[in-house]
């Protein structure tokens, strides 16, 4: 027997076999976040840890990504103008 599709006004999930598996996994991490026994993280903490990330981010140096990624641009667009030409020529 199939399954009936669910509603997409009143559930996400295409049948009710997925929202179950989905609520299954959410309740279980929930529990185990739950007993987890590490001491908690304020939110200044994590907002610092961010800070800092973004900080060394912006420290790095892009310059060979830069030009790297320019020449694949470059690459694909010659690419993409021969094929444009031999489609013509056809």
């Amino acid at each position: 027997m199939a399954e009936v599709l669910e509603d997409p006004i009143v559930s996400e999930f295409e049948t009710q076999s997925q929202a179950e598996s989905y609520d299954s996994w959410f309740r279980a991490k929930v529990d185990a976040s739950l007993a987890d026994a590490r001491p908690p993280i304020t939110h200044s903490q994590v907002m610092a840890q961010r800070d800092s990330i973004i900080t060394k981010a912006g420290q790095r140096d892009y310059t060979e990504w830069r030009q790297t990624n320019l020449l694949n641009l470059e690459i694909g667009q010659l690419h993409s103008m021969a094929t444009t030409q031999a489609q013509r020529a056809i």
